[in-house]
């Protein structure tokens, strides 16, 4: 069983919601919830349209995946402990994907000139590593930052990816980070885009028998406003 995961802090939380997109239009079923004082308490009501109590650390499965659906930010000064203690408890999957977004105003030159998604990935089986050969997609070039209090080779804009990246590989466990280069915003259609990514890997909609996705109510609020323009 594979597991897909958002990136703790990222910028514009575009992973957590391309996966509200794939839980909502995939038949994603919550089977458990999360519990860590490292994550900022929140209750959400009807994400999805069911009229439920959400949490921010859910667990939903569907098809063979798990998707571990964050939706609070992780407690500043605590991504080590947060990434080594969620590392530990993903060694029961066979794999784990990670979706995350990266600042665009932190492009080097050559990523400018070309398309915003990038893929990393480590200790991937065979059939995997084919497959992400095989669609062709652009290896994210290294970022380096000789002053980083914590070196890694993700771009800033990651959150707390670069502690998970670090855990994954300090456990040699099969990962594949999943980036879009973007900024702070409505960032929808940076989140179907992504899913996209993630879709031709997985084959997410043909297992579900679905041709596009389904955007979850909860999306009304990244166009809506209640504020009085007349404020301005």
């Amino acid at each position: 069983m594979s597991n897909l995961f958002p990136g703790p802090n990222q910028i514009a939380y575009v992973g957590q919601l391309s996966l509200d997109l794939i839980i909502q239009s995939c038949g994603f079923k919550r089977v458990g919830f999360l519990s860590s004082p490292l994550v900022e308490p929140l209750v959400a009501m009807n994400v999805y349209g069911q009229g439920q109590l959400y949490t921010p650390f859910e667990v939903y499965q569907n098809h063979g995946f798990t998707i571990v659906q964050l939706r609070s930010p992780v407690l500043k000064g605590y991504g080590i402990e947060f990434a080594s203690t969620l590392a530990d408890w993903a060694q029961q999957f066979n794999q784990v994907f990670v979706l995350t977004s990266f600042d665009q105003s932190r492009r080097s030159d050559v990523q400018l000139r070309s398309v915003p998604f990038r893929v990393h990935h480590n200790n991937l089986s065979e059939s995997m590593r084919m497959k992400v050969q095989l669609l062709d997609w652009i290896p994210l070039e290294p970022f380096e930052n000789e002053f980083a209090e914590h070196p890694t080779v993700l771009p800033p804009g990651g959150g707390l990816t670069r502690f998970l990246l670090d855990e994954f590989e300090k456990k040699k466990r099969p990962f594949c980070i999943l980036g879009w280069f973007t900024g702070r915003g409505d960032n929808s259609l940076v989140a179907h885009a992504l899913a996209d990514h993630l879709d031709q890997l997985l084959d997410l909609k043909r297992a579900s028998k679905i041709d596009k996705w389904t955007v979850p109510v909860s999306w009304t609020v990244l166009q809506e406003t209640t504020i009085e323009p007349r404020m301005f």
